[in-house]
């Protein structure tokens, strides 16, 4: 089952988060970033962005355990106007191959449409996860930043995935309150506060980021 976050789930939410990462990012990140993650000061924000109710926030609920989650809303790209964005998405590692993802990314782009464009980011080491994007018809759209984690640089690349068949009108930014999306929560891939390197056109935000 997938429904909308509570304030109740943030604990739950948290303890994916957290280790989900550490197991999709094994390699990747950091081995002592990762060992660093709270679970206690994950569930603490995510019991502030809950109450504030902030985005789209989604869980996928299995025997009554939460096993994954979703999150996104607008765009916060400066050259992606009027467009929406996945901010994270996480599953538990015990429930890959289980479709748990797929269901989730369906529900979200349903909640955050109807814009033109949905994009999410992801570090490009992340194979599995970029198969996964690929697999629910995401593509490279060229544009990249640097993130850090401690003293190591890495790359996120942005993948979008297109609705040919809506046109990019206000209707996208009256579907949020940009007010209450201003804040991103932490650890997510989040789009950076300026614009990123891109081939495509530069243009002003909706709903100006933190």
């Amino acid at each position: 089952m997938i429904r909308q976050a509570t304030v109740e789930d943030a604990s739950a939410i948290a303890a994916v988060h957290v280790r989900t990462w550490q197991a999709a990012y094994e390699g990747i990140v950091p081995a002592e970033y990762l060992a660093g993650l709270s679970e206690p000061e994950k569930t603490a924000f995510w019991e502030q962005q809950l109450a504030v109710n902030r985005g789209v926030n989604l869980v996928a609920v299995n025997r009554g355990r939460v096993v994954g989650w979703v999150s996104g809303g607008p765009s916060r790209d400066a050259d992606l106007e009027g467009g929406s964005e996945v901010y994270a998405i996480y599953v538990s590692k015990e429930a890959w191959g289980q479709g748990v993802g797929r269901r989730l990314m369906k529900r979200i782009e349903k909640a955050i449409s109807p814009c033109s464009s949905i994009t999410l980011w992801v570090l490009r080491q992340n194979e599995r996860a970029i198969g996964f994007y690929r697999g629910v018809g995401y593509e490279f759209d060229g544009a990249e930043k640097t993130v850090r984690f401690g003293d190591v640089a890495l790359i996120e690349g942005r993948l979008r995935k297109m609705h040919a068949s809506r046109r990019k009108t206000s209707r996208c930014a009256q579907s949020f309150n940009c007010a209450e999306l201003r804040e991103a929560p932490e650890g997510q891939q989040l789009p950076p506060k300026q614009a990123p390197t891109s081939p495509g056109r530069s243009g002003r935000r909706r709903c100006q980021g933190p």
